[in-house]
Order: structure tokens, then sequence, then C-alpha cells
């Protein structure tokens, strides 16, 4: 099961604040959440674009798996939550699609719960299975 969640804020959140807000919305335990979240930030910028960064949270056996984007006015995140030993291969493609650029332009429009889900089942459609 691929969950996708959305978040609108003034600021974007420290990774601590991150980890705390993804941990909540997937149901896991915040200091693991927080320990892999910095993990992977230590080993090199998450940026994949000038103004979105992609941190990811990858643990063993989760149950669900998925994304949860932030917006933060003119600043993003799309934090990536995905089981490190069975991948979803759902979630692996969308992620594809919305890694190139005008999808990323796109996704920066969005603007609440409702259109973030409107516009993944979107991308969905062009995931080759």
């Amino acid at each position: 099961m691929v969950k996708i969640k959305f978040l609108s804020m003034m600021a974007l959140p420290t990774i601590s604040a991150m980890a705390e807000i993804v941990a909540d919305q997937f149901n896991l335990n915040n200091k693991d959440v927080l320990a892999v979240m910095q993990a992977r930030e230590a080993l090199g910028s998450t940026a994949i674009a000038e103004d979105m960064i992609m941190p990811h949270v990858e643990l063993p056996n989760l149950a669900v798996q998925g994304l949860s984007f932030i917006n933060a006015q003119s600043k993003y995140a799309l934090i990536l939550v995905i089981d490190s030993q069975n991948p979803n291969n759902q979630l692996i493609g969308i992620l594809g699609e919305l890694l190139q650029s005008e999808m990323l332009i796109k996704l920066k429009q969005v603007t609440s719960q409702q259109a973030l889900e409107k516009f993944i089942k979107e991308v969905n459609l062009n995931v080759i299975r």
C-alpha cells in the first residue's frame, strides 16, 4: 500500500521536525525515523531542485510506504518513506515519474491533500508496470 500525505506550512521544518511529522503520519517510531533521516543527510545533499529536498526514511519491515509532501510556500520537501528490504514497486515507479523536471514543477503547485492524491493518481497512470 502506498500512502500519500500533504502538509502546508509557513516555513520548511528542520530535519528533526520532519522526522516527527513523518513518524506521526506513518505510525513509526520518531527516534528511528530521525536516526535514518540524519544518517542519509550526513551522506550529502538530498536536494532534487533548487527549492526542493527529498529526505529519505528507509527502514525494514514497514507496513506502509509512501511519500509525504510539505509545501512551505517557496520551499518544498518530498519525503520518501520506503522499506529498505522490500521496496514497493508502485512507489518506486511513482517516484521515477515525479523526479522528471516537468512533474516537479506541477508538484509545487499542489496545495491540498485532495490535490496531491489526484496528482499522484495521474502520475501513477504514466508508470510502466
